[in-house]
């Protein structure tokens, strides 16, 4: 015997879960997420990189070739995801109709075929949710790992940017031809105390290495003091004989940068505290590009 008060229940709910199905489906944009990607490298990532080779900094010619081959990735696939999304959708939409009007023919009230269709219905929804599931799954995984490298991308861009914008507060000028590669906060570890220890500026280019002080001089917590400015010291790549990176700290890590000179360079060794949650290793890293000449393969084209 069919209880008429659970069958109203249970059309009453079969009902929701298709309204609810239904605006799911109308809704479902599978490739938003490539879309957001193209509109980022198209949007920001490119005019990002116009400003930084309008700024003349010369070694973002891998940025350029990166920025290329994402958007080309991104481009086939939103080519072979198009139609497959498309069909889906389709399929989705056919198949919600169906169960609409299962639903639909259940106002005739309680029967042997109407409890057949609240149970076919019920299934079928829980099928389609699962399908639509495993679509969105399956172009997540057809786009792979283009959003981490679109991400680095933008966070490698955003640093170039910064080290622009660090040197163009810097009084040391570049010499004619000479290109930036860094430009970061530091200290010059001169002393035993940090008294004795500016903090300032850590420019790298393809010629030198520069120490320039840039901090406020007899203030209190930040406050009151005097600006101070200044070349500390600079050191010609072509003295530079070693580059050690150490990671000191308990409480924090502190990453420090070890430079030897060769015996005509008055400073010996010296040590810099590069700043701004720089890792030592990888500032490391780079510095050796510009002692091995590796950096020119990064050099933008007819710069």
């Amino acid at each position: 015997m069919i209880d008429p008060q659970q069958f109203e229940r249970d059309r009453a709910k079969l009902t929701a879960d298709v309204v609810v199905l239904e605006k799911e489906v109308a809704e479902a944009k599978p490739l938003k997420h490539l879309e957001d990607l193209r509109d980022l490298l198209r949007d920001r990532l490119g005019p990002g990189l116009r400003r930084i080779r309008e700024g003349k900094y010369a070694f973002a010619g891998d940025l350029e070739s990166t920025l290329v081959d994402l958007g080309r990735r991104v481009d086939e696939a939103g080519r072979a995801l198009v139609d497959r999304v498309r069909r889906g959708h389709d399929d989705f939409t056919r198949r919600v109709r169906g169960i609409r009007d299962d639903v639909r023919s259940l106002e005739l009230g309680p029967s042997p075929l109407a409890l057949v269709a609240i149970k076919r219905s019920g299934d079928e929804l829980v099928d389609l949710r699962a399908d639509l599931k495993a679509l969105k799954e399956s172009v997540k995984s057809s786009i792979g790992d283009l959003p981490e490298k679109v991400k680095a991308l933008q966070a490698r861009l955003g640093e170039v940017e910064a080290y622009l914008q660090r040197a163009a507060g810097s009084a040391v000028p570049l010499a004619p031809g000479e290109g930036l590669y860094l430009a970061v906060d530091a200290e010059w570890r001169k002393g035993a105390s940090a008294s004795e220890n500016p903090d300032g500026l850590l420019i790298v280019t393809d010629r030198r290495i520069v120490m320039e002080r840039k901090e406020k001089e007899g203030s209190f917590l930040g406050f009151g003091g005097k600006k101070v400015q200044e070349f500390l010291w600079e050191i010609p790549v072509a003295q530079v004989r070693s580059i050690r990176p150490e990671q000191r700290g308990l409480l924090g890590v502190v990453d420090l940068i070890h430079i030897t000179t060769a015996l005509e360079s008055p400073l010996g060794e010296t040590m810099v505290e590069v700043k701004g949650g720089i890792d030592a290793d990888a500032f490391a890293a780079q510095l050796r590009k510009v002692l091995d000449g590796s950096l020119e393969s990064e050099r933008f084209r007819g710069s």
